[in-house]
């Protein structure tokens, strides 16, 4: 994993497959909120979604949107 730039299977891995699916949610428009998105994608916890968010992608939620 860490040959690939992953730090380790839980926080590199998982929380890029779970901000992918974050993404693919937000553009299809199928969930009607970030919040929901971000339970959906299976994040419980809406600070550990965003610090996730922010650091895998460079920008917060609203600016994705």
């Amino acid at each position: 994993m860490q040959e690939n730039g992953y730090e380790s299977y839980y926080t590199g891995y998982t929380n890029k497959l779970c901000i992918k699916d974050f993404m693919q949610q937000i553009d299809s428009g199928q969930s009607d909120n970030f919040q929901e998105a971000f339970l959906n994608a299976n994040f419980h916890s809406r600070t550990t979604a965003l610090h996730n968010f922010r650091q895998v992608t460079g920008m917060t939620p609203s600016e994705y949107y």
